[in-house]
């Protein structure tokens, strides 16, 4: 849960109608749920605080940060940007409820860091208080975090993490205060002013990648990155085991985050009746493309990562998926560009060649910007 190591789409390709999703009741309808703690934070918050680097005097820490619900109200969507020691900084973060492990479990993506980082939480409801462990980055030191609820709309956290020495030393701190909003205002409603113009994200998308990863393909990154900015209407043909595929439509609007290093894809449709809401993270690290995404159907996170093949304008992702119970079962995705506004995904269990795949095809909608 904290700021600056967890303020934690081509979301259309996940097959929503496979086995490998949790039918059972939607989490909201639980009495009492585990995702009650995160819904808490449904709101806007202004942040202000300080950031401790080795060798160093406080870097001032200010900014907005919001928190929504989404995909059927499993996962908690945390969005933030501010300014440390007057550089932009910016971040997404991603928390739900995992059964299986009987923690929360988060995901952070910031635009310092290509890789996402991976965080385990706890959480004491009569102190109210927030204790994470997050996974280190290679070359990143332990941390940890401690957030407290200090009344109903003010919030302190502080970070820690491990020096050189081996020592635990305080690394940030900062506060939340919840603003209050107009009568009649939706809290889990994103403000405009977190959301930059479309232009901006197009350019953002390929000046970011390009002055972050100079070791990398740049060119690469950049054109597959930028490729999926805009909004795209979906059609999603399902095989079943008798007779014609189904066919589910939906629309996915991407976004560039993070000043440009991550791409935030949501998306929203129906199958056979049913409301059906996917998010995902996607971004360039190094010499592979990666995938984070979650859905209204499970309360896993799924994490696929791949290459490029130029001549033929396809990505091949590849990893695992987690059933209901646990297991991880092989899955594939294999992401084709027909053209600049059509690209098509063929995904399942298995490869390509191990039986029936989900087809999207997607047609991307014109800019009305113009631009």
């Amino acid at each position: 849960m904290r700021l600056l190591s967890l303020i934690a789409s081509f979301a259309a390709f996940v097959a929503c109608g496979t086995a490998a999703q949790d039918p059972t009741t939607p989490p909201a309808k639980l009495t009492p749920s585990p995702l009650d703690p995160l819904r808490a934070f449904v709101g806007i918050w202004d942040v202000t605080g300080g950031v401790w680097l080795p060798g160093q005097d406080e870097a001032p820490l200010t900014g907005t940060e919001y928190f929504q619900m989404v995909c059927g109200d499993r996962w908690l969507k945390s969005m933030v940007r501010c300014e440390v020691a007057g550089a932009r900084y910016e971040a997404v973060s991603l928390t739900g409820w995992d059964p299986l492990a009987g923690a929360y479990v988060g995901f952070f993506f910031d635009s310092d860091d290509s890789r996402a980082q991976q965080s385990f939480a706890d959480y004491a409801p009569k102190s109210r208080t927030w204790s994470s462990k997050f996974v280190p980055r290679p070359r990143e030191p332990d941390s940890r975090s401690v957030l407290v609820w200090e009344g109903e709309d003010v919030i302190k956290e502080t970070g820690y993490c491990t020096d050189e020495t081996g020592a635990e030393r305080r690394s940030q701190e900062f506060v939340r205060r919840r603003r209050k909003l107009p009568a009649g205002t939706l809290a889990d409603r994103a403000p405009l002013n977190l959301e930059p113009s479309a232009s901006a994200k197009t350019a953002r998308a390929a000046e970011a990648v390009a002055s972050t990863d100079e070791q990398t393909e740049t060119p690469i990154s950049v054109t597959d990155l930028s490729s999926y900015l805009g909004t795209w209407d979906a059609t999603e043909l399902i095989p079943q085991a008798e007779g014609d595929p189904i066919e589910a439509k939906g629309v996915e609007v991407n976004t560039a985050v993070c000043n440009g290093r991550w791409v935030l894809s949501e998306y929203r449709g129906s199958h056979m009746g049913e409301i059906v809401e996917r998010l995902a993270i996607f971004g360039y690290d190094n010499s592979r493309f990666t995938v984070h995404w979650v859905d209204s159907r499970s309360p896993h996170l799924t994490q696929l990562e791949g290459g490029r093949n130029a001549e033929h304008r396809t990505i091949t992702y590849r990893g695992a998926i987690r059933t209901p119970d646990g297991q991880e079962v092989e899955y594939s995705l294999l992401q084709t560009w027909r053209g600049q506004n059509q690209r098509t995904a063929e995904f399942g269990f298995g490869t390509a060649q191990d039986g029936r795949r989900v087809t999207v095809s997607y047609e991307r909608r014109p800019d009305p910007t113009g631009k």
